[in-house]
């Protein structure tokens, strides 16, 4: 076992080694004129680094990964390469069985339009996608910023805004067999016609973590809509957004979102719904988690919708009702409360609770929601990029 390991371990170092790096100007000179150009040119494992600039037309936009396993980045990561698709073009194209070495790092992505995914399609491909920024793409369709199918898909540290689908998926669309991880991500300003102002999940088991969601909006699912699938949320924060379910809208028996330790803040719906809307007999289950100071319902459920399971949650000043119909027989048990959950500062959308807080006090349940102590006499919460943007948005 250990002289496999051994020899697995020097085969990477060797692929390693034998990888070449170009370079490209948005002029069109360097070791390629284009993009497309050093990606058809470059062997697998090779590296091609962006300079500073501006990137644009053929060759620049609606770039093929042809199923190479290279590395598209930035040369720099604090002055990104941009790829401008003026309003008319896609930037990357994954669609012939691409790996996990096809990766797109440390770009920004502007004014990005497809008929699905605005910046990025994945069809049938496994690339990773990580400190990317997206502003100002737009899908015709499906996915205002990314439209994965049939996909193993990883998303880190990236940022989205004001991205827009004239359908279902304000910044990414999933369906039909995608398996997506998104960490440490920013969704803001974004905006679905249909559902989903950020996301839009169906038929694609999907973990988030560590993500935030401010300002989205869309009819169904402001922030993100799930279709017949189980999503994990592990430490979101949700606020301001706006819909029916302004947080998570859920439909269908497989609809099934997990929330552990979360935060779901000064959403809005009108006052049948909820910060989270379950219809179709979609069911959710809540860990640790803050919905407080919504407007509408914490949690609404339709006639037809499935059940609601709640350990260690604070459900508090919501407009239309915290622990009502069928969630009331659940307050006081299971470490459940309605107590205000004592935010540092909400005005300024800053989500860390006093030490004193409800929240943080009882030994059973630990923390509950997204942020640990910020305030009081002991104020010490880890954080990462997306949990810092949240923060000082």
């Amino acid at each position: 076992m250990n002289r496999m390991l051994i020899f697995v371990l020097l085969f990477l170092v060797s692929l390693a080694a034998q990888a070449d790096t170009y370079t490209l100007n948005a002029d069109g000179s360097g070791d390629f004129a284009t993009i497309q150009d050093a990606i058809n040119g470059a062997a697998n494992y090779d590296i091609i680094e962006l300079t500073p600039g501006t990137y644009v037309g053929g060759g620049n936009t609606n770039v093929d990964f042809s199923g190479k396993s290279v590395t598209v980045c930035s040369q720099d990561a604090d002055n990104r390469a941009v790829i401008n698709g003026y309003g008319a073009s896609r930037a990357f194209i994954f669609e012939t069985d691409e790996d996990y070495d096809a990766v797109l790092r440390d770009l920004k992505f502007n004014d990005c339009r497809a008929l699905d995914g605005g910046a990025i399609l994945i069809d049938n491909a496994q690339p990773r996608i990580s400190g990317c920024d997206f502003e100002y793409c737009h899908a015709e369709g499906n996915g205002g910023a990314i439209r994965c199918i049939s996909s193993l898909v990883q998303i880190s540290d990236c940022t989205f805004s004001n991205c827009y689908a004239e359908l279902r998926g304000g910044c990414i669309f999933t369906g039909e067999s995608t398996y997506l991880s998104i960490t440490d991500c920013m969704f803001e300003d974004s905006r679905a016609e249909l559902r989903g102002g950020a996301l839009y999940i169906s038929y694609s088991p999907t973990e988030l973590i560590d993500c935030g969601f401010h300002g989205c909006e869309s009819i169904q699912g402001g922030a993100v809509a799930v279709n017949n699938i189980a999503v994990l949320f592990v430490r979101c924060t949700m606020y301001d957004n706006t819909g029916q379910g302004a947080a998570i809208w859920s439909c269908n028996e497989l609809g099934q979102p997990t929330l552990q330790s979360c935060t779901l803040v000064a959403n809005s719906t009108t006052h049948n719904f909820g910060a989270i809307y379950l219809n179709g007999g979609a069911d959710c289950t809540l860990l640790n988690t803050i919905i407080a100071g919504n407007t509408g319902k914490a949690i609404a459920i339709a006639p037809d919708g499935g059940s609601v399971d709640l350990i260690c949650c604070d459900l508090w000043g919501n407009s239309n009702g915290d622990w009502i119909d069928d969630l009331s027989v659940q307050l006081g048990f299971d470490g459940n409360i309605c107590e205000d959950p004592q935010f540092c500062d909400p005005d300024d959308f800053v989500f860390t609770i006093n030490c004193a807080s409800p929240c943080f006090t009882d030994p059973d349940c630990n923390q509950i929601g997204a942020w640990g102590v910020g305030c009081g006499d002991t104020a010490s919460t880890p954080s990462t990029w997306s949990r810092i943007k949240v923060l000082y948005y």
